[in-house]
């Protein structure tokens, strides 16, 4: 090649080698990589990135309806029922109610199937919760699943995700829910358990409670009462409910309200300050001296899919 060509070549050849040594080298970082300008270098504003982001502060249960309606005379305090407390919900993230199998966006009313027919008469009230009311027939229907069929029981039902170690039912709905409706159908709520400074049992209208659900492409329907017995005389429940109301906690910082029976105590057969409904007799929540069991003979199986339906006993309706 003539030499002048070679001459003309050479500064292309080193802007070539140029511009390859400062994509190989231009990065302070150990690994050689370039690194992206920072934000103070560009002006912009840097993004928190999502693991760094802060945690949303709602409760994992929190109220669908504003506790102020419709929830007659519960009791408000600011200081926690003194026989156990349940603790605030704690903080979490918003898909933390989400069901295990739903995708991004779709609400647990989208994923969720029906065992059961539902006739016209009954209103859905939350899109997310599955509960229903029949005005016309004076009854609050709520779904769930059964998370226990032997063993000791302090609670017969619960909401989902707070006590389905000790409990037959765990509902796909919030107690507070189940308390609104109940007044809605015209039961008037009483007066929770008392231990000091003596003991007085639960007091409210009586509730009829039957469980509902599919067998071998059949309705079957029970008395709530029949899936329980005492656990030393082995014989069926046999008292009814009461709907005593539980309590609002109160926070003095900020005055927002926790309804306690969102804790757990939604259907009680251990006697508790924070019940919804509850038992009008003295029954203890230690352990060691439990009255009642679960009648496994007369629960459907594990995960079985279940609807309580709630009335007023005929001598407490109202007209």
């Amino acid at each position: 090649m003539p030499k002048r060509q070679i001459n003309r070549l050479i500064p292309w050849v080193a802007t070539c080698l140029f511009c390859l040594f400062c994509m190989g080298c231009g990065s302070d970082s150990p690994s050689g990589k370039a690194t992206a300008p920072s934000s103070e270098a560009t002006g912009e504003q840097e993004t928190q990135r999502p693991g760094n982001a802060p945690a949303v502060t709602s409760p994992s249960h929190a109220p669908a309806v504003s506790p102020g309606e419709a929830t007659g005379d519960l009791a408000q305090t600011g200081e926690p029922p003194g026989d156990k407390p349940p603790t605030e919900p704690q903080a979490s993230t918003p898909d933390e109610n989400s069901p295990p199998d739903a995708t991004p966006g779709e609400t647990e009313a989208e994923t969720e199937q029906q065992t059961i027919p539902i006739t016209d008469n009954w209103v859905r009230l939350s899109k997310q919760h599955e509960i229903w009311i029949d005005m016309k027939a004076k009854q609050v229907m709520v779904a769930g699943q059964i998370c226990l069929d032997r063993g000791g029981l302090e609670v017969f039902a619960c909401p989902r995700q707070t006590k389905e170690h000790e409990s037959v039912v765990s509902v796909n709905a919030l107690a507070l829910e189940l308390h609104t409706c109940l007044i809605a159908i015209g039961a008037d709520p009483g007066k929770p358990v008392q231990w000091t400074p003596e003991y007085q049992p639960a007091n409210g209208p009586k509730i009829k409670i039957q469980v509902r659900w599919s067998e071998e492409n059949q309705q079957v329907t029970r008395n709530a009462k029949e899936l329980v017995r005492n656990f030393d005389t082995k014989k069926e429940l046999d008292m009814d409910w009461v709907f005593c109301g539980s309590q609002f906690y109160v926070n003095p910082e900020d005055g927002s309200k926790v309804y306690y029976g969102d804790s757990g105590e939604m259907i009680c057969l251990s006697n508790f300050s924070t019940a919804t409904l509850d038992l009008p007799i003295e029954s203890s929540g230690s352990n060691e001296s439990l009255l009642f069991e679960a009648n496994t003979e007369k629960i459907p199986p594990l995960g079985t899919k279940v609807y309580l339906v709630l009335s007023l006993l005929k001598q407490d309706a109202q007209e």
